[in-house]
């Protein structure tokens, strides 16, 4: 049975796994496909939710659905074919299709719908944010269950995002009149929902267990201007109807829950003045997100002026400055037009010093693409399809340069991550930095060890080591100091001045991928203990006599964990072995590698007390007489 495409969305969340085997299988069963923006994808998680209120299935294949519903994008032209393809598809592979989304609305000339036209066999069309036209769509081709499942379905709706990120749209449709756009035509004008139901379904989702929360809509500085900002009431207090106000209550809603909120489609207005400062300080922090993303669309006045555009470059970079001044780990993401009608070199290069004056963070580009429907089509001076890609190739390469400056800032720094996949290679997870699907991500961790002590949805704190395109690597593991030692403070070897790793491998920490210690000294007499945090739980990671652990042992040159390389002994130079054999391996493999020497010491004790995280041929070392493991290994980072 083929799968509905080109994207099928499933809830994760499924309310259908509780419902009875027999009840679900006599429930009709509709296919959901699902294209477009993340404002799309809100509508679609509605009409799941409905659908499940009201008894239907959802399935996943389109032999096994008794009908199917295609939400539609219909922004740019690529989008419409796409969208176009999806509906014949579903046509041929299950015959049963209501068609709803942003296509829905278009008309061609002759005032005809579009997807009529091309696919005269769908059941019904309807525009975007239609859910009362769909829902009675599918009661009128669908006979409506007899027993709904209402109190199955869960507070916070079914959602089609991964259980741990959810988008929340507070408002729809949009009052710019911007020439290159037909989103007003097709959802309408701003139409703001009320700040309580906002508020309660973000509550709702946070409660059940949503770490991000991703804050979208047409306009989401306008929020509340088509109400004249109404005051509503939360939690028995009041709370405007506004942006400022509804961002720095979801940041107190989201500390509450430890979760994250990201702003997404902010226009560059004064009010946003108001809530970068809620990013850097107060009980927001660390909560409502210290990133912006603000389509800007261009920088030059007078191709702004054509696109009919409510900035300008001067007071974007005031704004940026001020933005940077008030919230410094602040990062911004914009979108851009290169090819505009009328464009010409100057103004592009224009363009050009402005991205690298702004020092954005994250950017997008699109070579122009006429719109049906778009008044910028009759604006003169088009330019050739080779000229709009030439100019959007060329925005890219110094884009991508000053985005990889950027991120080069972030490496040695300790970020908290969201995890959003656990594979063989490690964890892939996103800083505040990074919003889902378009941003870069951060790959943390090998598999073997650091898989097994986070999962999805997780919080970890990740030291960065490296950067490179729109990506981080970096290693999560221990935070370690020595907490209790000393008989002897005479006795103290310092082996490095610098910063080193330990990695471990006792019955604790043995799945923690890394270990950093903070000026690690070895003691040559009396014990120690290692107090590590977890993930923010204190464990006592190891414990022993610091006699049997000689410094030519565990000290090892700089070794990067991501290509597992093990690197050389070093023999630190005030060290002077006791033993005479001990001096001899010393002498003779102090700089050769970790199996050699290991291999030719012939310290009894050291194999008693000490295993090393090594490849598998050499653990055989490590629980020779079954002493616990005291330390396994240290190198430089």
């Amino acid at each position: 049975m083929p799968p509905l495409a080109p994207h099928l969305e499933v809830p994760v969340n499924n309310p259908s796994e509780s419902v009875d085997n027999k009840h679900a299988d006599a429930a009709p069963k509709v296919g959901l496909v699902s294209l477009g923006c993340p404002k799309a994808l809100v509508d679609s998680e509605q009409i799941v939710t409905q659908l499940r209120v009201h008894g239907y299935q959802i399935c996943g294949t389109y032999d096994g659905a008794d009908l199917v519903v295609v939400n539609t994008c219909g922004f740019i032209d690529e989008a419409v074919q796409e969208s176009l393809d999806a509906i014949g598809e579903a046509l041929t592979e299950n015959g049963k299709v209501i068609v709803t989304g942003c296509l829905g609305a278009k008309k061609n000339a002759s005032g005809t719908g579009l997807i009529e036209q091309v696919h005269p066999k769908v059941l019904a069309v309807t525009g975007p944010h239609a859910l009362g036209e769909v829902m009675q769509a599918v009661h009128t081709h669908l006979p409506k269950p007899h027993d709904p499942f209402v109190d199955l379905v869960p507070p916070a709706g079914v959602k089609l995002t991964p259980k741990h990120y959810a988008y929340l749209k507070i408002s729809e449709g949009c009052n710019h009149r911007c020439t290159f756009c037909i989103i007003p035509s097709m959802r309408g004008e701003l139409v703001s929902r009320p700040v309580a139901e906002v508020m309660l379904e973000a509550q709702n989702l946070f409660e059940s267990g949503v770490k991000e929360l991703l804050v979208i809509s047409q306009d989401t500085s306008a929020y509340g201007v088509d109400v004249r900002f109404r005051t509503g009431f939360w939690n028995g207090r009041p709370l405007k109807t506004r942006m400022a106000e509804l961002a720095a209550a979801l940041g107190e809603l989201a500390a509450q829950y430890g979760a994250w909120v990201r702003l997404h489609y902010v226009y560059p207005y004064p009010s946003v003045d108001e809530v970068v400062p809620l990013m850097a300080d107060g009980p927001c922090r660390g909560h409502l997100l210290p990133y912006l993303d603000v389509p800007l669309q261009h920088a030059h006045p007078d191709v702004l002026k054509r696109m009919k555009r409510p900035a300008n470059a001067e007071k974007a970079l005031e704004r940026v400055r001020t933005w940077r001044e008030a919230c410094p780990d602040l990062v911004i993401r914009s979108t851009f037009i290169a090819g505009f009608p009328g464009e010409t070199d100057a103004q592009f290069d224009a363009l050009l010093d402005f991205i690298r004056e702004a020092q954005l963070d994250r950017v997008g580009c699109f070579a122009y693409s006429p719109v049906e429907g778009a008044s910028a089509n009759e604006l003169d001076g088009a330019l050739p399809d080779e000229v709009r890609e030439a100019r959007r190739a060329r925005f890219m390469e110094v884009a991508e340069a000053v985005s990889a400056e950027r991120l080069k800032r972030r490496v040695g720094k300790t970020l908290k991550v969201l995890i959003d996949e656990v594979n063989a290679d490690g964890g892939v997870g996103r800083s505040a930095a990074d919003a889902p699907e378009i941003d870069g991500v951060v790959y943390v961790s090998p598999a073997s060890k650091a898989s097994r002590r986070y999962k999805v949805g997780d919080f970890v704190n990740v030291k960065i080591t490296g950067a490179h395109g729109h990506d981080l690597w970096g290693d999560c593991g221990l935070e370690v100091r020595v907490d209790w030692l000393v008989q002897r403070p005479v006795d103290r070897q310092h082996l490095h001045d610098e910063p080193v790793v330990g990695l471990r491998r006792d019955d604790i920490v043995r799945n923690v991928a890394g270990a950093r210690v903070r000026d690690p000294a070895l003691w040559l007499a009396g014990r120690w203990r290692c107090i590590g945090r977890l993930f923010d739980v204190p464990h006592t990671v190891a414990a022993g006599a610091h006699r049997c652990v000689q410094p030519h042992h565990v000290v090892r040159r700089a070794a990067r964990w991501r290509e597992v390389r093990w690197g050389k002994l070093a023999v630190h130079e005030r060290y002077r072995p006791r033993a005479a054999r001990g001096k001899q391996c010393a002498r003779r493999y102090g700089s050769g590698d970790a199996r050699r020497v290991l291999e030719n010491c012939h310290c009894d004790s050291l194999k008693q007390r000490l295993i090393w995280p090594l490849p598998p041929f050499m653990r055989r070392h490590g629980h020779a007489r079954g002493v616990p493991a005291i330390i396994d290994n240290v190198y430089r980072r």
